[in-house]
């Protein structure tokens, strides 16, 4: 099984129980966490959709992707969202998220997170 449907699983059960744990961080390929996890230099906020507003829509998006050995994101996945208008704005905030890559044995590796987003018109 592959990383996005694996966590899938994971956030649909968090989902559901209305539970909201850090997702584990995964040396690319492998089960294995890694020493150093990516920490988060550059985040960006998704944009609130303007068809969402207009509707009173708020709701939540998870993705998982991959930080490079260079810190860089790629392979964005969105595995929830309560609403599709939220796909987008969290890729686009995603990829344009700088991290320090995670290190395992002093090395830097590739690794897999995943990031929430929460969309509430209160906290606009």
């Amino acid at each position: 099984m592959t990383f996005p449907c694996r966590l899938a699983g994971l956030l649909l059960t968090m989902w559901l129980g209305s539970t909201f744990a850090s997702p584990e961080v995964r040396i690319l390929g492998s089960d294995q966490p890694p020493e150093i996890a990516p920490v988060l230099v550059a985040s960006h906020t998704p944009e609130y959709p303007r068809e969402a507003i207009r509707a009173e829509i708020g709701g939540l998006a998870t993705a998982c992707f991959t930080i490079t050995r260079k810190g860089r994101v790629r392979d964005v996945v969105v595995v929830q969202s309560s609403n599709e208008l939220f796909r987008k704005p969290v890729i686009k905030a995603i990829r344009k998220s700088r991290y320090t890559p995670a290190k395992h044995n002093g090395k830097p590796v590739a690794a897999q997170l995943c990031r929430s987003y929460r969309f509430s018109l209160e906290e606009r």
